[in-house]
């Protein structure tokens, strides 16, 4: 993927994998990684690999991608942690905030619980399951702890 990087977008970041413990796929189109909090076990974000500030700028291919990848994180999830579905946001609010907003098309993945996984006796309690997902709480994981949460969905994503 040879991604067109725009000054001052937050969402490039996210493709940037060097080093990431989080990351779990990168196709021709996309990067899926798992961002640091995890009050939702396996929340990630799915990034579109080149610039584009709207859904309806995505090509068929790179659509398809897409819906490609989130329904194989929806089963990834569910057959390594248990998740009941998946919850999916393509905001791109905060780039509205900035005087020169700089929108790129980026979903937030969030899986679902009712039975809260116990990874090395660590609980995630899903804290409000049949909910909109709460935001002004977090769960903020270390680098080493997100490699081990990441690297059964990454096995899982390859196939």
């Amino acid at each position: 993927m040879n991604a067109l990087r725009v000054n001052g977008c937050q969402s490039c970041g996210f493709l940037e994998i060097n080093d990431d413990p989080g990351h779990i796929l990168t196709t021709d189109f996309h990067t899926l990684s798992l961002a640091t909090d995890q009050l939702y076990l396996g929340r990630a974000y799915l990034t579109l690999g080149r610039y584009a500030s709207k859904i309806s700028d995505l090509t068929g291919d790179e659509s398809s991608d897409m819906w490609d990848i989130i329904k194989r994180y929806e089963l990834a999830t569910a057959q390594t942690y248990g998740a009941a579905h998946l919850t999916i946001a393509t905001l791109m609010n905060n780039a509205y905030k900035s005087p020169n907003p700089q929108p790129h098309v980026h979903s937030h993945l969030r899986p679902r619980y009712t039975n809260a996984p116990n990874i090395g006796g660590a609980i995630f309690e899903d804290p409000n399951f049949g909910e909109h997902y709460i935001r002004n709480r977090s769960h903020n994981v270390a680098p080493e702890f997100l490699h081990e949460i990441a690297q059964p969905l990454r096995a899982l994503m390859a196939n």
